[in-house]
């Protein structure tokens, strides 16, 4: 499924039970970077935890998205932060905004 010319896409929720945690993750991501080429900005809730921080692989084998500029977290559980930031560099190479 490809949307190439979606530009904003906004999956955060209006409000969400207490406890909840996201399925979605930082890989799925990479699917959006690569089907959605044209797309500027993106809000969502996921689950940012880090399953190996130290993985030297380049995040979906070297997907780019360079439209990207604005990404919004809600909410969202987080682990190793710096790791979060070289995944997101590597892939939205041009995010200005998180």
């Amino acid at each position: 499924l490809a949307w190439p010319q979606l530009q904003k896409l906004d999956l955060s929720p209006r409000c969400q039970p207490a406890h909840y945690v996201p399925q979605v993750t930082l890989a799925g991501l990479i699917p959006l970077a690569q089907h959605c080429p044209d797309l500027v900005s993106l809000a969502l809730v996921m689950n940012a935890t880090v399953t190996d921080p130290h993985s030297k692989e380049k995040p979906g084998g070297g997907i780019t998205n360079a439209a990207l500029t604005d990404l919004e977290v809600v909410e969202s559980p987080l682990s190793s932060p710096g790791a979060v930031a070289s995944f997101l560099s590597a892939i939205f190479p041009n995010l200005r905004r998180v």
